[in-house]
């Protein structure tokens, strides 16, 4: 048996965002070879619709507002080389292009009509992404283990001296480590509160995309490269793992407690922290085509009736290199209902189980998620 809820306040004065946008770009071709285009953007979005948390007293848990403003700036760039006619070569029976993308994004929060919060894409304990004025879109916010003894010279009643570093890269203290005592040192403020800061931003460097295309008469190769430089990814899955001691983190150091993965060490009671953040850069081979290309007039018998046969062979997916120790970088957790929402303040952190209406794209959290799969496929395309 179920019950039916209402989790968002309705909002009668809700209006459609503004969103403007000024471009500047350059379209150059240089022979018949190569042809070059550059565009910056400046996107300013006003009244932005948001759903925001609400207190308890209000007997719902958010509302749709025009809530803020958004600026972002854009970058993109894209380049066509023939290197067939760069080159003078193969006359009508040889291609060879080149076609190349590069992109970079960065939004900022300009205004907000609602105190900070955080959201995030939907899974348990993913409410890490700051939304605050002032600040960029995509930030992740946790808790900080210390990771040099340098951090702790700021820190109350502890004598740097009495810590070590230990072969996972955490300050521990010296008489702790190597014991079933031993645990990563949290960095925490005056009153004895771990400390809430930046432990990474999604947002890439930048993004590039190579497809390229060599093909020979009726034979035809090609392929599309993709490249993320930069942009953290928060790998939730590890952190589960580690509350279990299922990682493999765990064999790998042997000498290391269980204690230091556990609810006092890094899994951290699922709470967001340094240590699961990962770098997400990733160079992948994403499609590749082998196709050959039969017309009517190298067709015979029964098959001369045909306008043309394709034949193809196509790979996706096919290998991915990369330093992110889950299964891709390139995944995100699936978005939820409304039902529930992220909290609302900032120094609640994961008060709630779920986030609101997540978009995966934005929010990079590896919670569980089907990797990217591989496969391979032949098709037959028969013209008449």
């Amino acid at each position: 048996n179920g019950e039916l809820t209402k989790n968002t306040l309705g909002n009668e004065l809700l209006q459609p965002a503004l969103s403007t946008e000024q471009e500047v770009g350059i379209d150059a071709t240089i022979g018949r070879a190569l042809r070059l285009e550059f565009n910056y953007s400046s996107i300013t979005t006003e009244d932005k619709i948001l759903l925001v948390p609400l207190t308890a007293a209000a007997g719902f848990r958010g509302q749709w507002r025009n809530a803020g403003s958004l600026e972002a700036k854009v970058y993109e760039a894209g380049l066509n080389l023939d290197f067939t006619k760069l080159f003078r070569m193969g006359g009508n029976d040889f291609r060879w292009n080149l076609f190349a993308t590069f992109d970079r994004t960065r939004q900022t929060v300009t205004s907000l009509d609602v105190p900070a919060y955080y959201t995030g894409p939907g899974a348990q304990q993913a409410s890490l992404f700051v939304i605050e004025e002032g600040r960029s879109l995509g930030l992740m916010e946790g808790e900080i283990f210390a990771t040099s003894l340098d951090q702790l010279q700021d820190q109350e009643g502890i004598n740097p001296a009495e810590y070590g570093i230990n072969e996972m890269g955490y300050a521990v203290r010296l008489d702790q480590m190597g014991t079933p005592e031993e645990l990563p040192y949290k960095l925490r403020d005056a009153g004895g509160n771990p400390i809430i800061d930046v432990i990474g931003d999604i947002n890439p460097d930048f993004r590039m995309g190579f497809a390229h295309t060599l093909a020979y008469r009726s034979l035809e190769l090609y392929t599309l490269f993709d490249w993320k430089k930069g942009g953290s990814v928060y790998n939730a899955t590890k952190q589960w793992l580690y509350k279990d001691m299922r990682h493999a983190d765990v064999s790998a150091y042997p000498d290391i407690a269980a204690g230091f993965y556990g609810s006092n060490g890094l899994y951290n009671s699922l709470v967001a922290n340094n240590h699961f953040v990962e770098d997400g850069s990733f160079f992948m081979l994403r499609e590749a085509a082998l196709t050959l290309m039969l017309h009517q007039r190298q067709l015979g018998g029964f098959f001369n009736h045909f306008d043309h046969i394709r034949l193809s062979l196509i790979g996706r997916n096919v290998f991915t290199k990369t330093k992110y120790s889950g299964f891709h970088p390139d995944v995100s957790s699936v978005p939820r209902s409304e039902a529930v929402l992220s909290t609302s303040a900032p120094d609640a952190r994961g008060g709630d189980l779920y986030t609101p209406n997540g978009d995966p794209s934005l929010f990079l959290v590896d919670s569980f998620n089907y990797p990217l799969p591989r496969s391979f496929s032949f098709s037959i395309e028969i013209g008449f």
